[in-house]
């Protein structure tokens, strides 16, 4: 392989990592979230303390996450997990355009986000930039998830408020899990 390839491998690696991070649990949901508050409590007659919890049970799901999805990750390898991830992660995303009048599968629907968004998660994403680098892994690490969550956390909210404008809550976090899977999935085949 020439050092030209290997180049060019590289940047498509750190393109393809940046915009998995772009879409990944933290800017999509977490960011987010507060936009879709108010509308969920006002629909459901929930108070917004209430409707607040569902961050706790998103943490909570990619806290128990995250250890399988290193151990996956360490079995059928990073790009393997962070592909199935992404498919997991936008169905769970997509639920929420389905949400009930039912406080447990409101939490539990955000828990499944949270677990299922530890796939493709930012740490799957640093695994595979650590694995290409080692020289200047340090700065490529810093490029990918700063760039990636940095700038999916300044564009998520955007796009967030033109979907609920157009179409209102109920559609906001599916168009997103469409987002993801144009977006991100593609980037797992680079």
């Amino acid at each position: 392989m020439s050092l030209e390839s290997t180049r060019r491998d590289a940047i498509g690696l750190m393109a393809a990592c940046t915009i998995g991070a772009m879409t990944d649990v933290t800017p999509v949901v977490m960011i987010t979230f507060g936009l879709l508050l108010a509308p969920i409590a006002d629909t459901f007659h929930w108070s917004r303390g209430f409707v607040s919890m569902a961050f706790l049970m998103l943490s909570l799901g990619m806290a128990a996450g995250s250890p399988i999805a290193g151990r996956i990750s360490d079995r059928f390898g990073a790009r393997r997990t962070i592909l199935v991830g992404f498919i997991l992660y936008a169905g769970a995303l997509a639920l929420v355009g389905l949400l009930p009048a039912n406080r447990v599968v409101f939490l539990a629907i955000f828990a499944a986000i949270g677990f299922t968004g530890a796939l493709p998660s930012t740490m799957m994403f640093a695994r595979v930039v650590a694995s290409w680098f080692d020289a200047r892994r340090g700065l490529m690490l810093g490029i990918m998830a700063g760039l990636g969550n940095g700038i999916g956390a300044s564009i998520m909210p955007a796009i967030a408020l033109a979907i609920m404008a157009h179409t209102g809550w109920r559609a906001t976090y599916p168009v997103l899990a469409l987002t993801v899977l144009i977006a991100a999935f593609p980037m797992g085949f680079l």
